[in-house]
């Protein structure tokens, strides 16, 4: 499968949880609910991730297995922490991230975290390495 349409909802780590989180609640739901697996992906899943899937197999089954592989590869993606003295805004973590997938070009989640020290520095860590700013 490829993963770009999954990867297109995802600008922040708290975003991918979510997902995670829907997916693994559908996959909850396929043996405990009434009605066709198109009934409960419109019932239980919201629409953008619906469509990001694509069209549902056919078995319970390989919903099941086309779920795992998609938390799997969500949880696989780098988080790169930003510890801010501020709340960036929703345009400056789209900025950021879009700086990143240019320059880096692979997909990296954004975890934004408010430190309410006063000192005016940022700290940013990714894959061990830390860099005060």
């Amino acid at each position: 499968m490829n993963y770009q349409a999954i990867d297109d909802l995802l600008l922040t780590k708290s975003q991918a949880d979510m997902i995670v989180f829907q997916l693994n609640s559908f996959k909850e739901t396929l043996y405990l609910t009434e009605g066709s697996l198109a009934e409960k992906a419109d019932r239980y899943l919201p629409h953008s991730l619906k469509e990001s899937l694509g069209e549902m197999p056919g078995s319970s089954q390989d919903v099941i297995g086309l779920i795992e592989n998609v938390c799997s590869h969500v949880n696989s993606l780098p988080v790169l922490t930003m510890i801010l003295p501020f709340e960036p805004t929703a345009s400056s973590l789209k900025k950021i991230i879009n700086w990143i997938e240019i320059n880096v070009k692979r997909k990296i989640l954004i975890k934004a975290v408010r430190c309410n020290l006063s000192e005016a520095a940022a700290r940013v860590e990714f894959e061990g390495r830390q860099a005060t700013l």
